[in-house]
């Protein structure tokens, strides 16, 4: 290691132990916990502050294992506290707005099993059916006067079409992907349209419409004069344009539509001025997405009387985030910031200068909507040990006051201490990650250890975040030191330029941190070297494969849902996508090919001696490359599960899933089956690749991969 990382592994370690103290003792009253606590626990969907800013409304989802669903609930809240009031609930509660004048909640439920736009009164009553011509809306928006409702149809499957398909097959194009051949009923036949519906007269009119299929209608907002709507959109159909959106302004009256941005980059998030005379949005520039910057985008007021177009602030004030709204007198705007720690509410003139933090709080703040007649704002509140909570902001004095207590059993629940690490790599690139230490922990011990990638913040973690398979808090009740890890910055690139142009932001970078990640652990006295395990998910699935095919690190892996970067990925998916991977991969053919041999983990000969535990979405069909790596002598455990997403979302599945990867890793780092009848099964596949391995090392069988077919 580098004298600088030996210095920053220091003052990590330094700054650890003045937060992390020993925890046996503190821990006596608490229970442990178990999985089904993880799977159900109570979240915050999604909340909205009242107009007025005296009420918040929010749905509480929790899953339910016995009937495998989700129960939501609709609440409110005083903005000063007080009890829960609960309006309604039922098993999908989505797309909750007050009207305009606050005297109702209007959200997309289900009537009679059908999805319908509901509304229920601000005190409480029976929820009525008042829009029975809004089908299937997919989002929608009040006018300023609550006197129509503009919204973005979702078409019924063309059960016309669907026969033709299932009768005379299908003529593919090249805008289809794999998953349309396995099940094609939702193959779009109709292009993304906004539609405004008026409620006195109970008239629809289409006032945009996508140019062809292809194109897709991503966000809008009405002005506040009510006479316009400012939309952002996909530029165009071609593959090109797959990283570049436009924003058009449709004028009511003339169903006129004027495409006021048209740069290359991507134009997102429009939000009005208080006098209409303004937009702010987001975007990277009048430039070309470059990747390793794709989500990183500068705020951007555009005055529609033909003045200039202001840029507030560098290219990475906006990463990740989103425009709030603008402050009353509109010399300000308000902005949740991401800088892949704590999200912050942040204040901006538009006169320029520095960011101004508004909040109390180091907590996690997100989904924050802002009230029109007073200066305060609602947002969902948590961090690493603290459940996701409705909480209310003043913004004169950034007062932070918690409105709920949704999960009071976690306040007998022992949980781990967790607190935000950061390293560099051998190249000089920083990262941070959230490490959380054994519900027992103490000093001097060193532990079996997890990392787990990626895209995490200061949010709950009792599982990893948005991966819902990886049960972190077990694993510190059964003694594992586990740290989830983001990816460093990755040095940009044009897409559009020659193909592989991906292979040290996407593949060096990466892996030098993973590797300093192990050292500073390591290095902090924190982990057993010998009983490292590693899991990824999505993205971070296609980091472990390659980390374990090119190092000795890791006991044991786990892998769900690998990343877009295999030949058959690039064959099953559609155009865009397949553009996409020609900038970061090259084409999978010819000379092309051999960058995917050097890059693609399922082209690489796996390792001999470290099982890796692979899951999938049974339409996942690009997991079935890695059959290859059986071929090579993986010891390798593929699982699919019907009818998932590419997040498991079923409760049961989420409860398997989080169940075999505790196994797995007790197995394989600590020796430890799980006791009780049933797995004997499991057991013995497990046994049996241990055995294989154990032969293998015994006659100097095992190798590491070369990266070479």
């Amino acid at each position: 290691m580098t004298q600088e990382s030996n210095a920053r592994i220091f003052f990590a370690l330094v700054g650890l132990l003045c937060i992390l103290t020993d925890t046996g003792s503190a821990q006596v009253d608490r229970r442990p916990i178990e999985l089904e606590d993880i799977v159900q626990t109570r979240e915050v969907a999604e909340q909205q502050l009242a107009p007025d800013g005296l009420t918040v409304a929010f749905v509480v989802r929790q899953a339910r294992l016995a009937s495998n669903d989700y129960h939501d609930i609709l609440y409110t809240v005083d903005a000063t506290g007080g009890p829960l009031r609960r309006l309604t609930e039922g098993e999908s509660i989505a797309s909750i707005r007050w009207t305009p004048d606050g005297t109702a909640i209007t959200y997309l439920g289900s009537r009679h099993g059908a999805p319908r736009l509901l509304r229920i009164p601000r005190r409480g009553g029976a929820a009525t059916d008042p829009y029975p011509k809004l089908l299937l809306p997919a989002m929608y928006e009040w006018s300023p006067d609550g006197e129509r409702i503009a919204f973005v149809p979702v078409d019924r499957p063309d059960s016309a079409v669907e026969r033709r398909v299932r009768t005379e097959g299908l003529i593919y194009t090249g805008h289809l992907t794999y998953k349309n051949l396995v099940d094609p009923r939702w193959i779009q036949n109709q292009p993304s349209r906004l539609v405004v519906y008026t409620l006195r007269t109970g008239q629809l009119d289409t006032v945009w419409t996508a140019p062809n299929i292809d194109m897709t209608l991503l966000g809008f907002q009405w002005a506040p004069d009510g006479r316009r709507i400012a939309l952002t959109h996909d530029a165009s159909d071609r593959p090109e344009d797959t990283l570049n959106a436009d924003l058009s302004v449709v004028t009511l009256e003339t169903k006129s539509v004027q495409r006021i941005i048209g740069w290359v980059g991507v134009e997102t998030n429009p939000v009005w001025s208080p006098d209409g005379r303004s937009l702010a949005f987001q975007s990277q520039g009048d430039q070309p997405v470059r990747v390793g910057t794709l989500h990183d985008n500068s705020l951007f007021v555009l005055r529609l009387d033909g003045r200039a177009t202001r840029q507030l602030g560098p290219m990475s004030l906006l990463n990740e985030a989103r425009i709030l709204g603008w402050t009353a007198g509109g010399d300000s705007l308000l902005i949740e910031r991401n800088d892949r720690s704590a999200r912050a509410v942040q204040a901006i003139s538009v006169r320029g200068g520095s960011p101004r933090t508004i909040p109390e709080t180091s907590d996690h703040l997100s989904a924050c909507t802002k009230a029109q007649s007073r200066p305060v704002m609602s947002c969902i509140r948590q961090n690493l040990t603290m459940a996701p909570e409705v909480a209310l902001i003043d913004l004169s004095t950034g007062k932070v006051q918690t409105l709920t207590h949704l999960n009071p059993q976690y306040d007998s629940i022992a949980l781990g201490q967790a607190t935000e690490i950061q390293w560099t790599n051998r190249y000089g690139i920083p990262t941070n990650g959230f490490l959380v230490l054994p519900v027992n922990y103490r000093r001097g011990v060193r532990y079996p250890f997890l990392l787990i990638y990626y895209g995490f913040e200061k949010k709950f973690s009792v599982q990893a975040q948005w991966i819902p398979s990886f049960p972190v808090q077990a694993f510190a009740r059964d003694s594992f030191v586990v740290l989830m890890m983001n990816y460093p910055p990755m040095p940009t690139y044009r897409i559009d330029g020659p193909g592989g142009q991906g292979t040290f932001a996407e593949v060096d970078n990466p892996l030098a941190s993973i590797d300093q990640a192990v050292d500073t652990l390591v290095a902090m006295g924190l982990a057993d070297s010998a009983k490292g395990g590693l899991l990824g998910w999505s993205m971070g699935s296609y980091w472990t494969d390659l980390a374990i095919c090119s190092s000795r690190r890791f006991k044991a892996a786990s892998s769900g849902e690998t990343g877009l970067r295999s030949p058959g990925t690039y064959w099953l998916y559609h155009d865009r996508w397949r553009y996409y991977q020609r900038g970061v991969m090259g084409t999978p053919r010819g000379e092309g090919y051999f960058n995917y041999v050097r890059t693609s983990p399922s082209q690489m000969q796996p390792p001999q001696d470290a099982p890796i535990l692979k899951e999938y979405e049974s339409r996942a069909l690009h997991g079935l490359e890695y059959t290859h790596w059986w071929e090579q002598g993986a010891q390798m455990e593929l699982v699919f599960y019907p009818d998932e997403e590419h997040m498991f979302v079923q409760p049961v599945h989420r409860l398997v899933s989080m169940r075999r990867n505790l196994d797995w890793f007790n197995f394989w780092l600590r020796n430890v089956e799980r006791a009780g009848a049933g797995h004997e099964e499991q057991y013995a596949r497990w046994r049996a690749m241990r055995d294989t391995i154990t032969t293998r090392r015994s006659s100097g069988a095992t190798r590491l991969s070369s990266g070479s077919p």
